[in-house]
Formats: structure tokens, sequence, C-alpha cells
């Protein structure tokens, strides 16, 4: 038991879902690879992973805005200042923050 919610921690801090901008449907992203799949991780068991509050989508007619997972309402065109961009895809919300530069990656 204690050896399986040991692994169950590994992956929780290994793997984030997160959500295709287009098509609003969850995926589970692997931090460490940078490899992405539609499939819950086996080791997860019966848990999942927390969805992300905020996220980027693009709506039909190609606008992109940001779409409050929690409470529908606050979603807008204007990036929230809660949300912190990755600074390579510009897309993604932010959870690594480099130490030596300050800047935010996905």
């Amino acid at each position: 038991k204690k050896a399986r919610d040991h692994l169950r921690q590994i992956v929780y801090s290994v793997f984030v879902r997160r959500v295709d901008a287009y098509s609003g449907n969850m995926f589970y992203y692997n931090v460490q690879t940078r490899l992405s799949s539609w499939t819950k991780p086996l080791l997860l068991g019966e848990d999942d992973l927390r969805p992300p509050e905020w996220v980027v989508r693009c709506d039909a007619d190609g606008q992109w805005y940001y779409e409050n997972r929690v409470s529908p309402w606050l979603s807008s065109t204007e990036r929230p200042r809660s949300f912190l961009p990755c600074l390579v895809c510009n897309l993604q919300l932010s959870f690594i923050r480099c130490d030596t530069c300050s800047q935010h990656f996905c």
C-alpha cells in the first residue's frame, strides 16, 4: 500500500491535465518527457488529476479566449491577471518558474 501511494505521488508530480485549445478535450501531459496522451496514466488507478482552472481556447471564428473551467462566467478574451502564460508556447498556463531568469514555462 505504501509503495503504491508513493508511486501515485510521483505520477501526480510528473503529469498535469491540460485542455486542447481547439476541441476542449482534456489530455495528460508529462512534464519530464514533454509527451502527451489522451489516456489517463494507469498508475493513477481510480484517482485523477485536477483539471486546470484556466485554459486558452479557440472559438469557431478562430478567436482566442480564456476559459475558466471552475467559474465559466469569468471567461473572457482578456488575459486574467492570475494567468501566467508559458514563455515558449504562449498558450498553456505556466507552472514552472526558472530560479535563474524568473521566466515561466509550461
